[in-house]
């Protein structure tokens, strides 16, 4: 699913509820379209998956720095 449809979707949820975006997320500006629109969590398991760093995908996505130090 496009990021599009998830925030007309969003529309359509209980104001109460948790929002979930599950699907298409592979940017961090898909990430601040969404949060903008009201979700509250974020499934990227596919957008890492992909990537021969996880770790870096995510701090990429999450738009924060990454250290492999850890």
């Amino acid at each position: 699913m496009h990021p599009e449809r998830l925030i007309e979707l969003a529309q359509a949820i209980p104001a109460n509820a948790v929002k979930v975006a599950e699907s298409g997320i592979r940017t961090p500006e898909d990430i601040a379209r969404l949060r903008d629109a009201g979700y509250d969590a974020f499934l990227v398991g596919e957008a890492l998956m992909r990537q021969p760093d996880p770790a870096a995908a995510l701090a990429l996505l999450l738009d924060r720095e990454y250290s492999s130090d850890i």
